[in-house]
């Protein structure tokens, strides 16, 4: 969907091909209504180093982020922004927009960027590939960040508030 700010990513992607020779998989449920990135992939030549994974099963999305070098998340509204979360307790280092809910979710342990700005995008992704001392570095925080947040903590906190409420 168009909040997911994809067709930047792609943009940003076209500027960090020239420099690794990792490639892009964009992963998660296709919405047929909102082929621009698909396309702008295609219009960039970019068809063999973007990929369009589709939904990942449930129980193979940890191996998923297991596997990546970078979770990229260039989106320009969250709710919450949970891939982000899941990411980082996999210890995958992340770079995400600076939007909504994602820096209270991140904290230090992601680097952030402006979701329009395609340049810092590209430059952020370029310096976890790169920066072997960076990458670990945004590991590490990234699992202290996840173990922070529990389903368990959600469901007291939730409880609390709602006795708060008569």
């Amino acid at each position: 969907k168009p909040h997911k700010n994809l067709v930047r990513l792609v943009d940003a992607w076209a500027k960090v091909a020239a420099h690794v020779p990792a490639g892009l998989v964009i992963a998660g449920h296709w919405d047929a209504r909102y082929p621009q990135a698909k396309e702008h992939a295609a219009a960039l030549g970019l068809k063999e180093r973007v990929q369009f994974a589709g939904p990942i099963a449930e129980s193979d999305t940890p191996a998923v982020y297991a596997g990546a070098k970078v979770f990229v998340f260039p989106s320009l509204y969250e709710g919450f922004g949970l891939p982000v979360l899941e990411a980082m307790a996999c210890g995958v280092p992340v770079v995400c927009s600076r939007a909504s809910s994602l820096p209270e979710v991140t904290g230090e342990a992601a680097l952030l960027v402006d979701p329009g700005d395609t340049s810092a995008l590209a430059a952020a992704i370029c310096r976890v590939l790169e920066d072997a001392q960076l990458a670990y570095a945004l590991r590490a925080r990234g699992l202290e960040q996840a173990a922070r947040f529990s389903w368990e903590q959600s469901a007291r906190a939730t409880l609390a508030l709602m006795r708060t409420i008569k």
